[in-house]
């Protein structure tokens, strides 16, 4: 199969793919570590489609940017909250 024009960022887009989908398997099985690879991944996600010239899709990397910090902030809230005694916070 041909395209008609090579991708920009090849190997950028196939590394944000996968860092999603190591964020999703670590996120399936509540591991703080997720929102790092999230946050990555948005960081990543926000410069390539900003030199791509895709500024509502960085905007949007954007947007989850915040989200992902303020999930691991909230986390690592519940789980300091969990390890000094106080009754255990559940995370949805």
């Amino acid at each position: 199969m041909t395209f008609p024009e090579a991708a920009s960022y090849p190997w950028l887009d196939a590394l944000t793919t996968v860092m999603s989908l190591v964020a999703m398997w670590l996120m399936a099985r509540r591991r703080i570590e997720s929102w790092v690879y999230w946050i990555i991944v948005d960081v990543i996600g926000i410069g390539l489609y900003f030199v791509k010239e895709v500024r509502f899709v960085a905007l949007l990397y954007a947007i989850l940017l915040a989200l992902a910090i303020r999930g691991l902030i909230d986390w690592r809230k519940a789980s300091a909250a969990h390890h000094q005694g106080w009754p255990q916070v559940v995370i949805p």
